[in-house]
């Protein structure tokens, strides 16, 4: 009995310090499927990946809104375009048959669909500052791909 006393103790400080440690290393601790519904690999479940699409195509839209001045009426056109450019990107993400680089030639692939339709929504002097921004990006990442080589 009162090696009983002493065990469970020790048992649930063991087990506290495995957790802090894997949770110290940069893991998250599991989700409870019963709690939260399905997790994916990351431990995001499919409501907390949807808020997250959602929260880059707000920060797009946002940085767009910053560097084109755009207007009000243009930013309500544009959401369902990166909504949509969001959600076809969240499933090439999750799509854990493609290798990685065809998902970087799907991502292009998508970019390249939403763009002319993003296009569509900027005025001409918008259009020609959204050129120049891709070009500019372009540029970052081939510098930093000459870096890595």
């Amino acid at each position: 009995m009162k090696s009983m006393r002493l065990i469970a103790p020790a048992l649930i400080a063991v087990s506290l310090l495995v957790v802090s440690l894997a949770w110290a290393q940069g893991g998250n601790p599991p989700a409870s499927t019963k709690e939260s519904g399905q997790t994916s690999g990351y431990g995001q479940t499919a409501a907390e990946q949807t808020a997250a699409r959602h929260d880059r195509m707000h920060d797009r839209l946002e940085w767009l809104s910053k560097e084109l001045n755009l207007t009000d009426g243009q930013k309500e056109k544009l959401k369902p375009i990166l909504q949509d450019e969001g959600k076809q990107m969240g499933a090439v993400h999750d799509d854990s048959s493609l290798t990685p680089d065809q998902k970087r030639d799907k991502v292009k692939q998508i970019r390249e669909t939403s763009r002319p339709q993003i296009q569509a929504v900027l005025t001409p002097e918008q259009q020609e500052k959204f050129k120049n921004l891709k070009e500019e990006a372009r540029e970052r990442r081939q510098g930093k791909d000459e870096m890595k080589h």
